[in-house]
């Protein structure tokens, strides 16, 4: 896999111009800034995406990922136990 993240971020935004209610859109574009390091930009990305579709298993897991690089490791805990429950529930989409 090429990690070619600021062209994935250039074709996301475009993405984004044609069709601003693409969750999946949303959700990958947080994770390739968190990836390349612009922390700042993912948090307002994920939940976007969250807020279209209900909450995914993928992007709760990336919203956590982007939370425990940030810093915010008690906030990655305890998405990461929602999503443990969940899972313990057969809540999962698959």
């Amino acid at each position: 896999m090429s990690r070619q993240y600021e062209k994935s971020i250039s074709v996301l935004r475009h993405s984004l111009d044609l069709n601003s209610n693409s969750a999946n859109t949303h959700i990958w574009l947080g994770m390739d800034y968190t990836m390349t390091g612009e922390l700042f930009r993912c948090p307002s990305r994920i939940p976007r995406g969250k807020s279209i579709i209900t909450r995914p298993p993928i992007s709760e897991g990336l919203w956590g990922y982007a939370e425990a690089r940030s810093g915010k490791i008690e906030l990655a805990r305890e998405r990461l136990r929602e999503l443990t429950e969940r899972s313990r529930r057969n809540m999962l989409l698959h």
